[in-house]
């Protein structure tokens, strides 16, 4: 009975990694409060959950402000990045919506599905490799499209939890509890898998040079 209290026991580390998951949650909503900033929380939410899953956790707030601050430069230039691009789409449905134009509509259909698999996979790319924004861009896009299944299915975790946010109370309490980073550590299963191979393929390359 006593064995299923112990700090090493399944219970425990369960209730560990659940309260660490809701702290995590906690400082990438407080990080975030600016707006502006969200880019740079974000990609410190990644980095968290991307050794979180790993069980290379440490110390939470130690690791998302240390992230926090190398990528704050990088991370807002990106967010309003994002935003610009979302802007510009968000006016091509308003343009598009009175026009009964198929092909426009397919044509703007597709760039929003390349804006979203771009989207999801840009923080975790700048969480992961030290670049600068040009390349962090440029890999952003290698990657979401070299790995499409995994981008597509990180785009569509996205659209769901945006969907129940929206049209669920209980969601969107869940969300501010803990929906932030058990997205982002159910996003850094794919993305560590992802990662893992360029390592791995850098290590290879280092040991026959």
């Amino acid at each position: 009975m006593w064995s299923f209290f112990e700090l090493d026991s399944p219970y425990c580390r369960l209730i560990t990694k659940i309260v660490h998951i809701i702290y995590l949650n906690i400082l990438w909503l407080l990080f975030s409060l600016p707006v502006i900033t969200i880019g740079a929380s974000t990609t410190a939410l990644y980095y968290v959950a991307m050794k979180l899953v790993k069980n290379e956790d440490g110390y939470i707030a130690r690791s998302f402000i240390k992230s926090f601050r190398m990528n704050f430069r990088q991370g807002t230039i990106i967010w309003i990045i994002v935003l610009a691009a979302g802007f510009v789409l968000l006016q091509d449905y308003r343009y598009f919506s009175y026009l009964d134009y198929i092909p426009g509509k397919i044509g703007f259909a597709l760039m929003l599905v390349l804006y979203g698999l771009a989207a999801v996979m840009v923080f975790p790319v700048l969480a992961k490799y030290d670049n600068t924004i040009r390349n962090t861009l440029k890999n952003t896009l290698y990657f979401a499209f070299r790995h499409l299944p995994s981008s597509a299915a990180l785009l569509v975790m996205l659209c769901v939890v945006g969907y129940g946010f929206y049209s669920s109370a209980v969601v969107m309490m869940l969300f501010f509890i803990c929906g932030g980073a058990v997205l982002a550590c159910g996003g850094a299963f794919v993305l560590n898998h992802i990662f893992s191979i360029y390592i791995r393929r850098e290590d290879n390359y280092e040991q026959e040079s």
